[in-house]
């Protein structure tokens, strides 16, 4: 839970939200306490107990009252969070979502994170909508000066299944691969950022890139980036899932097939 979505409460009230990429580890706090299922759209909010530092970006913006949509993948989820919508994100199904349910075109803050393609669903969806504050989750591990991001899919790769039966087309596997070559770099964020008239106003470790329409600040009030050069280069978790796998020839490898420099 970022310090400047505390911030906005005190900053507007009654604002508007969509948030994308919402998992039950992020309701609790942990994968192992999940909350009771519950209908959809139920009035259930979390106490403060159960509120993690580093999910949920909505949550404590609909507690202070905030309105808003939540959408996710993971049907487990979509059955035990209230408000939160069962969807499949992709840069082909972002905008149609969001005309889908109503969204403002100049929504208050949407929250983007979906471990994949989290910069070409953002590009996709600033080419039509104007929010007002954008979040977008990076991947710390990559360096200052790298510029790189998720290749989505790969439909040119040919593979069989068990049945020995041909078939086109690959999604990044976090399974096979690990977390490592998820989703994109700060410097990558920048500057697609500043082709959509945004600008980085904060960078919450580990976690999120925080974007604000240009138009909307001050003159003269701008953070410079490498202001925020300490948040990258670094490890995001010790875990086994997010650390290289393989030879360093094999992870050379999987980095050419599974991302690309962003210019």
């Amino acid at each position: 839970m970022s310090l400047w979505n505390k911030g906005l409460i005190g900053h507007k009230r009654g604002g508007t939200y969509v948030e994308f990429g919402f998992h039950l580890k992020d309701v609790t706090g942990t994968a192992h306490q999940p909350p009771t299922p519950r209908p959809l759209n139920s009035p259930r909010h979390l106490t403060p107990r159960e509120l993690p530092s580093y999910g949920a970006n909505s949550e404590i913006l609909a507690r202070n009252g905030w309105s808003g949509i939540r959408m996710d993948g993971d049907e487990s989820a979509a059955q035990a969070i209230p408000n939160l919508h069962l969807e499949f994100i992709t840069v082909e199904t972002i905008v149609a979502l969001f005309r889908k349910y109503g969204v403002n075109q100049d929504v208050d803050y949407v929250s983007i994170d979906i471990d994949s393609c989290d910069l070409w669903v953002f590009l996709a969806l600033t080419d039509v909508y104007q929010p007002r504050l954008i979040s977008i989750e990076y991947n710390s591990l990559y360096a200052f000066n790298d510029s790189r991001t998720n290749i989505c899919s790969r439909p040119q790769d040919v593979r069989r299944d068990f049945f020995g039966r041909k078939q086109y087309g690959q999604f990044y596997s976090t399974a096979l691969h690990g977390h490592w070559l998820d989703g994109v770099s700060l410097k990558a964020i920048h500057l697609a950022a500043q082709r959509r008239g945004y600008t980085v106003i904060w960078v919450e470790t580990h976690l999120d890139v925080f974007l604000a329409r240009s138009d909307l600040l001050c003159p003269e009030t701008g953070v410079a980036l490498d202001t925020f050069a300490a948040d990258t280069g670094m490890a995001t978790h010790t875990t086994k899932s997010n650390a290289p796998r393989g030879s360093v020839n094999e992870q050379e490898e999987l980095r050419r097939k599974w991302t690309v420099e962003y210019v």
